[in-house]
């Protein structure tokens, strides 16, 4: 578990809660995207994973991605992950990014 350390005046105050930002928002964690469709096909969204400009199946989609696609990850939202493929970013479903953190 994650704490928060904070120096306040002369003493120092240790705070017992989860930190609020996941480790992957470090920015040292590297997703791969996995459990996708072997065949894409665009008119079903099969073989690809779409990459939002928020994280809502209602974003804009700024970007896809594959299966083996790697990427650096960084903070969750729900049932999203932010993703920074190398010429864009965007949020993707967490549950097809297998992630990674040294």
């Amino acid at each position: 578990m994650n704490h928060r350390r904070y120096v306040i005046g002369l003493g120092t105050v240790l705070l017992l809660m989860p930190a609020l930002v996941p480790s992957a928002s470090a920015g040292n964690c590297i997703g791969t995207v996995v459990g996708l469709g072997k065949k894409q096909d665009p008119a079903t969204g099969a073989g690809f994973l779409a990459v939002r400009s928020g994280p809502s199946v209602d974003a804009p989609v700024v970007g896809k991605l594959v299966n083996g696609d790697r990427m650096d990850v960084g903070r969750e939202s729900g049932q999203w992950i932010y993703v920074l493929p190398a010429d864009y970013e965007g949020w993707a479903a967490r549950r097809y990014i297998r992630v990674r953190c040294p």
